[in-house]
Formats: structure tokens, sequence, C-alpha cells
């Protein structure tokens, strides 16, 4: 049976609020057909450094054209695509992107993978969502004059997740310049400090560029990523850690869980959630970590993920991840059409969500 990709959402599916968000990892395949789918800084020289040897990133670049835009409530995905796009000099208004990315009023997330669509389908530009960045990344995109967008927590301890623009940095001081669609322009944060709130979201990131850059991104990102297995293995010792330091906390049990599922330990998975379940979680948990319906798919549990689905979209009945993940659960125990209802409502809230475009184009060819 054919078979379609959905990625792994940090799920976070990246769910986001005041945000977005995806976090998407590696593609995984379930039983079902439907399969599922990171002071002062010099101004910029003139002089292009897609001819530079990389290692000769300079030691500080800041991006002077980047447009600030505040934000309204849920909507930094929209206004920091904004930000990007305006550097391109694509002026659009904070309302105009809402409703492009976010047409239903209630839907309270945007994926990194539905920004870098908007802007390659409306605007002709290139993007790539990077899951395991470094710092040398970020410079070495920002000192090549393209802007990088950050997933992070809103603050530290937060568990609501927030995109943030990278405009500048300076290696001397080790600070970077940001452009925050809440806190105010032109902040300047410390590396650990950006670092510690970086790591938590697996250093996720997000290039938006022209097509003439698309070989020099390439160069960056193959030069200056970590290599995502060590970056997974590093996060789920963090996750093992935080559970024996804190073994009542239902939430570090989430985390865990969720550590495990990507590294796909799925039996571990699913009694890290179920302890997590046992310590009570608030019912606001699947907002940011949707990846146990997901978990419930692949074990072959669908009867559960639809039941886990239904009581989440009860409290966020927004979410496409919660939908795409039910469509899954209705297709492998065969009621298709309440898997085609949910592949286009997740369709309709994120329309330029590329794995969904996909995924309802693979099942209308199979049950045509």
């Amino acid at each position: 049976m054919t078979q379609i990709v959905q990625h792994k959402l940090v799920q976070i599916s990246i769910l986001l609020l005041v945000a977005l968000t995806t976090a998407v990892v590696s593609p995984a395949t379930v039983r079902g057909a439907l399969v599922m789918p990171d002071s002062y800084i010099s101004k910029p020289k003139t002089r292009d450094l897609n001819t530079l040897p990389l290692q000769r990133i300079p030691n500080s670049w800041y991006l002077s054209g980047i447009p600030y835009q505040k934000q309204w409530e849920n909507n930094c995905g929209p206004v920091t695509t904004n930000m990007v796009l305006g550097f391109y000099g694509i002026r659009l208004s904070q309302a105009y992107t809402a409703n492009k990315l976010r047409p239903r009023r209630d839907d309270v997330s945007v994926s990194g993978l539905e920004m870098v669509n908007f802007s390659k389908i409306e605007y002709g530009l290139q993007g790539d969502v990077g899951y395991s960045g470094s710092l040398r990344t970020i410079e070495a995109l920002i000192s090549n004059n393209i802007p990088v967008i950050v997933l992070q927590p809103f603050k530290i301890g937060s568990d609501i997740n927030h995109f943030r623009v990278v405009s500048g940095y300076n290696r001397t001081s080790r600070t970077f310049v940001i452009q925050d669609s809440i806190l105010g322009k032109d902040l300047i944060w410390t590396y650990d400090y950006f670092l510690n709130l970086w790591k938590q979201r697996g250093r996720i990131y997000i290039a938006i560029y022209p097509p003439s850059k698309a070989k020099i991104v390439k160069q960056i990102r193959n030069s200056y990523d970590l290599p995502r297995k060590r970056l997974q293995l590093s996060e789920l010792d963090m996750a093992q850690k935080a559970v024996r330091q804190a073994p009542q906390d239902p939430w570090v049990w989430l985390n865990l869980g969720r550590e495990l599922y990507y590294s796909e330990r799925y039996k571990d998975s699913y009694a890290a959630w179920n302890k997590a379940l046992s310590l009570g979680l608030p019912r606001r948990a699947l907002w940011y970590m949707p990846w146990p319906v997901y978990l419930l798919n692949e074990l072959g549990l669908h009867e559960q993920a639809i039941s886990l689905a239904n009581q989440a979209l009860q409290t966020i009945p927004a979410s496409s991840e919660l939908y795409y993940g039910r469509a899954i659960a209705y297709e492998a125990i065969g009621n298709n059409q309440a898997a085609l209802r949910d592949l286009r409502t997740a369709l309709a809230y994120a329309p330029y969500h590329p794995y969904y475009r996909q995924a309802l184009r693979e099942f209308m060819r199979r049950y045509r």
C-alpha cells in the first residue's frame, strides 16, 4: 500500500503557542497507509561572502534592513516570517500573513515548514528547517546576509514556544542581536543565554533565502550543523537526568517519552507516557507535544490514538497535528471517510503545510 510521509513534530510539529511551530524530526512508518511525516555589532560590509571559504566567517556582522514588527496574540510565526521577507524587500502586513498562515482564528500554531512553504509558493524564495544547528551555523548564515529564525521557549522554564529572528552577532563579546516580536528589537543576548534556550527546542532554526544562495546554505549546513544522532543522544541523556532529579514531575516524564519516541524506542516511550499520565498531566500538555497520538499509532493502538486526540481536541480544537494524527488512526482501522475529513481539516488549518498537502493527494489517489 502506498505510504505518505508525515514528520514528527518537537512537536512541537513542533504545537506552538504564541508562535507557532513544528518541531519536525525523522520520518517513521506506521501500520496505516498514512505515515507520520530547532553590545555593539559592526554594520554589514558591501562585499558578498558567497565566494569566501566558510572558515573565514567575519568576527561580527549585523543585518540592518530587517523591518521590526510587534505581534498580535499567537502571531509570532507570521510576524517573524514578515521580518525576514521584509529584509528581502517584500513588505507585508501582519494581518495579511496571519490570514495566509492562520486562516482560522482559533488556530494558534504555525510550523516552520509552513513558513518556508509560504515563502516559496508566494514569493519564489527557498528555505530550510534545520534541527541540529550550531552557533557557527547561525554566524555563517548571517554573515552571508541570511537572517535566521530560531525556535525557543519564550523564556527559561516556559512551556510556551516562540519564534525569534537573529540578525547579528559578535564573536568577541559572544553576543547575538535578536528581533523579538514581543520583547522588542535589537536585543543583545549572550551566546550562553541564547544557547540555554535554543537547546531546549532541539536547536531548530529556519533559513529563508533567494535561490541564488542555495549552494552556500547547503555548504553551511553540511559544515556546521551538529550530527543529528549525537544531538538526540545528548537530549535523551538530559531527559533521563531530569527524571532522576525530579521523579514526581509529570513534565519531565513527558519530555523523556518524547526523546525516546524520537529515538524510535516506542515501548520505552509508551512507559514514560503512562508514568506522566499517572502523575497528573495538565490538560494543555498535548498543546505543545502531540507526539503521544503518533506514538500510539506506531504501536498499532489506533483506537487509543483516536480517543487521545478526541480528548486533546476538546481543549485545543484547531490543532492540525492532532487532526492529522487522528486521520492516520482512522485510515488504519478502515474508517476512510473520517480519515479524509480529518486530512481536509488539518489542511484547512495549515494550508501551506507540505506534508498535509502530499498526504491528501496520495489519499485521494488510493481511494478514487
